[in-house]
């Protein structure tokens, strides 16, 4: 008698995740449109066209999200659990739609908040704050100028001039808003030499932020905004407020601690992957579109690519060892009576 075989299975079989890593080391970038859930241990994210990938949620330090992605409850439970903040992009990640940070319970992270609060009610601790950010910047716009100058790049030796220039200005004035017009004043040197330096077949007049117009600008655009929302990320996890700062402004919706901790990054983590993205061909202005409202924005099969190439570049240069320094100077600064984040070596 012949052996019994089971009859076959009518439900569909789902196929089985990869067990991909992330782009970056700690960081899952989910481009939509697409599905984010749960399978046994792992968060699964399912394309609507490609494969699933699977990650454990432990492992990360930020989930991000472009366009339509359709999150489960059970996934943003996990996420939770894990303490791992979820941020919603547009579709181009040009602009933050929402953060989920989960909370830091605790009496250490409300006394953390308390100091926080009271550095920043106190307008000369404010101020100090708000200067070692930006010295911070000026010095790190400093050194990347330097490198163009012995690699014999134009404009670098005037560039690093002025940026000196602006480094004792900041040292010197004595209000945050004084201080963020040194910060603007040295980021206009800062863009001019990067337009210097572009090869040929690259267009970049000024920066313009809202809508971002040419290649140029919706690269800075997207990296400024990934930086700061890895900062946010930074934050959150040691029980800041991310939300109030002392260098940015505070306005409803932004993360202005988050920018303030972005600032001393943004020469590497910005303007020299820009460089290197359009110099070493990485990619081209044919990768992007023009749209009529949001202004330039890469190209949807070419979107994943740049997020790849900037973790990449992320990792590469430890601009995540250097975050979590910024971020732990600060927290000590908090507990000082003067002083603030960095060094504020000069350039």
């Amino acid at each position: 008698m012949p052996a019994l075989r089971p009859a076959a299975d009518p439900r569909p079989v789902r196929p089985r995740p990869k067990r991909a890593a992330p782009f970056g080391p700690r960081t899952w970038h989910c481009v939509g449109p697409g599905r984010l859930g749960t399978r046994g241990p792992r968060a699964v994210f399912s394309p609507l066209h490609g494969e699933p990938v699977a990650v454990r949620t432990g492992r990360l330090d930020l989930v991000c999200c472009y366009g339509t992605v359709h999150l489960s409850a059970a996934a943003l439970y996990r996420f939770c659990q894990a303490g791992t903040p979820i941020a919603l992009f547009s579709a181009d990640g040009r602009r933050v739609r929402g953060r989920l940070l989960p909370e830091r319970p605790g009496p250490s992270a409300a006394g953390l908040r308390d100091r926080q609060f009271a550095a920043l009610a106190d307008p000369d601790r404010r101020r100090e704050l708000a200067r070692r950010f930006v010295l911070d910047k000026l010095a790190a716009q400093g050194t990347a100028a330097r490198e163009l100058q012995k690699r014999g790049k134009p404009g670098a030796t005037a560039a690093l001039h002025r940026l000196r220039n602006a480094w004792r200005r900041a040292n010197a004035v004595d209000s945050v808003n004084a201080l963020r017009g040194v910060e603007g004043g040295a980021a206009a040197i800062w863009f001019r030499l990067l337009a210097a330096t572009l090869r040929p077949g690259w267009s970049f007049a000024k920066r313009v932020r809202r809508p971002p117009r040419g290649p140029v600008n919706a690269l800075l655009s997207l990296a400024g905004t990934l930086v700061v929302e890895r900062a946010a990320a930074a934050a959150a996890a040691r029980g800041l407020e991310v939300d109030r700062g002392c260098l940015h402004e505070n306005r409803p919706g932004r993360p202005s601690l988050a920018c303030d901790l972005a600032e001393p990054l943004r020469a590497d983590a910005v303007g020299r992957w820009t460089l290197a993205v359009c110099n070493q061909g990485r990619l081209s202005p044919a990768d992007f579109e023009e749209h009529p409202s949001h202004g330039t924005r890469l190209k949807p099969d070419c979107f994943p690519v740049a997020l790849a190439d900037w973790e990449t570049h992320w990792a590469v240069h430890d601009l995540r060892e250097r975050l979590n320094g910024v971020v732990t100077e600060f927290v000590a600064a908090l507990g000082r009576r003067s002083g603030g984040p960095g060094a504020g070596v000069s350039p």
